[in-house]
């Protein structure tokens, strides 16, 4: 779910007004996931602390947090401590990530593609109403929720006999969940669009023809 600026600015304002900190968890949405280096810069809302992961270090174990000098002198040594923290080969790889991601300009490129990827699926999912609920999602990070989970079990089963790995989210596993790594080719992309709106296309068509055929 793509969480309205609305929303957002409200939570903000409620912690300013009750004096509580407002913590976003970027371990999935940031390093660049949304088409910004983090969540919060593109929704224009700023928390007290940033958490972050996985996609700093490239697959490695590498955690981390973003907070200004006052709070982070507030705790104790040690009080934000990890079991990963200070690991030398990952942190080799978060700098050589963070780099590439600078140089490729993946933030940009995850925009971009996101667009594409977003543009395409609410085309395909005009066309199969029976079987996609909604389309949505912000950078790289795009939800495709289906009417049920056992639709979404179809997606999957269907996509990976054509070689396109798919996992699905959602509080009942009815959504479809796409978040490629953010250096993925114009190629790759365009041919997992092409599977999955196929497939959608496909289980549109077989809904039509069962219904029409009671």
């Amino acid at each position: 779910m793509v969480p309205p600026v609305a929303w957002l600015q409200g939570l903000r304002q409620r912690c300013d007004a009750h004096g509580i900190l407002l913590v976003f968890d970027e371990v999935q949405c940031g390093v660049g996931r949304t088409g910004r280096f983090f969540a919060a810069e593109t929704f224009g809302v700023a928390p007290d602390a940033v958490l972050f992961a996985k996609g700093v270090a490239s697959g490695l174990p590498l955690g981390g947090i973003v907070a200004p000098r006052r709070l982070m002198e507030a705790w104790p040594p040690g009080c934000h401590g990890s079991t990963f923290g200070g690991n030398p080969v990952a942190c080799a790889a978060a700098l050589a990530t963070l780099e590439v991601i600078e140089e490729e300009d993946l933030c940009l490129r995850a925009r971009v593609l996101g667009e594409r990827a977003l543009t395409r699926l609410a085309a395909a999912a005009a066309d199969c109403p029976g079987v996609v609920v909604d389309v949505r999602g912000v950078g790289l990070m795009v939800g495709v929720e289906l009417t049920s989970a056992q639709v979404v079990e179809e997606v999957q089963r269907r996509c990976l006999d054509r070689g396109v790995l798919l996992i699905s989210c959602g509080p009942h596993q009815e959504v479809v969940r796409l978040a490629p790594p953010l250096t993925i080719s114009d190629e790759e992309l365009e041919h997992g669009l092409d599977v999955l709106c196929a497939v959608l296309g496909e289980i549109g068509v077989s809904r039509r023809e069962g219904r029409a055929a009671s």
